[in-house]
């Protein structure tokens, strides 16, 4: 497991390595939706989904077709099944990345 480094910041986009992985993340929050969104590139520069609702507890890559290995999950803190509020991240939910191991054992 890896923590991911976001902040409470309704737009972000940076760079980061997962697992060895090159990625590029972009994190939003829209109060249409009333939800955090996020598009990844893998390798950067090579989008693998774009706008996708981020679910306390869901897979983000789950069906999603690419070769990137594992997958990032918004972990809550407090309780299981905790909703992301507009400013989870290190008060209700810690993102993380999971090997592909890691999610198999899930």
């Amino acid at each position: 497991m890896q923590v991911i480094p976001i902040t409470n910041t309704y737009r972000q986009s940076f760079k980061t390595s997962l697992g060895g992985q090159n990625v590029k993340l972009t994190f939003w929050y829209q109060v249409i939706g009333a939800g955090w969104f996020c598009s990844m590139e893998y390798p950067v520069g090579t989008p693998i989904f774009s706008g996708k609702k981020v679910n306390s507890g869901s897979p983000l890559l789950q069906s999603v077709f690419s070769d990137f290995e594992g997958d990032i999950v918004a972990v809550p803190t407090l309780a299981p099944y905790y909703e992301l509020g507009q400013t989870p991240w290190d008060n209700t939910h810690v993102l993380m990345y999971l090997t592909g191991d890691e999610v198999e054992g899930a």
